[in-house]
C-alpha cells in the first residue's frame, strides 16, 4: 500500500534525508514552483557551459 504517494509506482515520498540499500536509481524531481531567481541563459553562455562539460562512460 502506498504512502503519502502522489506519484503512480512510488511507494514512498521523503520530504528530508533518506538512504536505500540497493543500487537502482531514485526519482528527483524538479518543481518551478520550488525555486526562485530563475533566469534565462543567453544562447553564448548556454553553449560555453555545454562545451565545457566532460562526458564519461564506465562499466
Amino acid at each position: 500500500m502506498p504512502v503519502s504517494s502522489l506519484l503512480p509506482g512510488a511507494t514512498l515520498r521523503v520530504g528530508g534525508d533518506a538512504s536505500k540499500s540497493t543500487a537502482w536509481n531514485w526519482i528527483a524531481n524538479s518543481d518551478k514552483r520550488l525555486k526562485t531567481n530563475i533566469n534565462y541563459m543567453q544562447s553564448e553562455e548556454m553553449l560555453q557551459k555545454m562545451l565545457a562539460l566532460k562526458g564519461l562512460t564506465y562499466t
